[in-house]
């Protein structure tokens, strides 16, 4: 299996969590939200390292339980989670494959992750994790509908995986041009990557209400 790096940016504070503090903080039983996230990686034999994009104010990352461990690195972010995820590849070098994964999404499974890692993909492509869509879609618009097929609709998750100097050329053109960027397969497409699905399970959801933080909790206190 190959050595991967791991980018997660924990700049962003979630303002739909209506909390006190960025929602990569707010506490799953036990461990921070950020802390459940960082686990699995770090456990991971195929990771070789990780690193956390935080803000310049954030005064709880350096808490973690795993501050010390060696293969974690705090680094500096950026306004957008673009930015970051740029000033974390900016300061790797060469061009092993590097994933990126979300810090309010700590349901990552190893089996997952083994799945991603273990993808083969050329320099000028990339592989996500994703969910098909089993609901019916409908795109709304000036007051009308139009049903959509769901076949062709995937919902796209993390980690995504790319190697390192085609990511990080696409995430500089991208903001160079001033182009919409959702997450890091959007700024592949843009530069012609080809994107490889890979089926991923709706457990690994990621936290942005109060109510996925309750339904997170609820499931590690059965895996506690």
């Amino acid at each position: 299996m190959n050595l991967v790096n791991v980018i997660i940016p924990a700049a962003g504070v979630g303002s739909r969590m209506n909390a006190n503090v960025a929602k990569q903080y707010l506490r799953i039983n036990s461990e921070t939200v950020l802390d459940r996230t960082l686990g699995v990686f770090l456990d991971h034999p195929a990771v070789q390292q990780v690193l956390v994009g935080i803000s310049d104010s954030d005064e709880f990352a350096r808490e973690s339980l795993y501050a010390n461990h060696p293969k974690l690195k705090f680094f500096l972010g950026g306004e957008e989670r673009a930015d970051t995820v740029l000033a974390g590849l900016s300061s790797l070098t060469g061009n092993a494959l590097v994933l990126v994964h979300d810090a309010a999404r700590p349901l990552l499974s190893t089996a997952l992750l083994d799945s991603l890692i273990t993808t083969s993909i050329a320099e000028n492509e990339g592989a996500i994790l994703a969910l098909p869509a089993r609901d019916t879609l409908r795109e709304f618009d000036h007051g009308r509908t139009q049903t959509l097929d769901r076949k062709k609709i995937w919902l796209a998750q993390t980690p995504q995986m790319f190697h390192r100097k085609f990511l990080l050329d696409a995430l500089s053109s991208a903001l160079d041009s001033g182009a919409t960027i959702t997450d890091e397969a959007s700024a592949a497409e843009l530069m012609g990557g080809r994107i490889h699905l890979i089926e991923s399970s709706p457990i690994n959801f990621k936290i942005t209400t109060p109510s996925d933080l309750e339904i997170a909790r609820a499931i590690f206190s059965q895996r506690d």
